[in-house]
C-alpha cells in the first residue's frame, strides 16, 4: 500500500496554490477522496497531530473551506473558495 501525505511549504510556490495538487493526485490514479483526506486526515495522522487537527470533532481545531459545488465531482473548485473559517471566526464571506 502506497500512502501520501499532502502538505505545503510557503517558500517553494505562492501561498495558495495548494488546491491545483488534488486533480493531479486524481490523474495518478488516487480517489478524489483519497485526494482531499491526504491533506486533512491523513496529514495529521502522520505529523501525529490527529488528537488535534484532520478532523471535524469537537474540541479540534478546525479552519473549514466551503465551495459552491461538491468538490469530489470537480477537485480543481477547490481553488474557488466561498467561505474560510479559521479558529470559528469568519475570514472571508460570499462574494469577497
Amino acid at each position: 500500500m502506497k500512502i501520501i501525505v499532502c502538505g505545503t511549504d510557503a517558500a517553494v510556490y505562492p501561498h495558495g496554490l495548494d488546491a491545483g495538487r488534488f486533480p493531479i493526485m486524481v490523474e495518478r490514479g488516487m480517489t478524489p477522496m483519497e485526494a482531499v483526506q491526504a491533506a486533512t486526515s491523513v496529514a495529521a495522522r502522520y505529523m501525529d497531530w490527529s488528537d488535534r487537527v484532520g478532523s471535524l470533532k469537537a474540541g479540534r481545531c478546525r479552519d473549514v473551506i466551503a465551495v459552491k459545488v461538491d468538490p469530489l465531482v470537480d477537485l480543481g473548485r477547490l481553488r474557488d473558495v466561498a467561505l474560510v473559517v479559521k479558529g470559528g471566526d469568519v475570514i472571508r464571506e460570499p462574494g469577497h
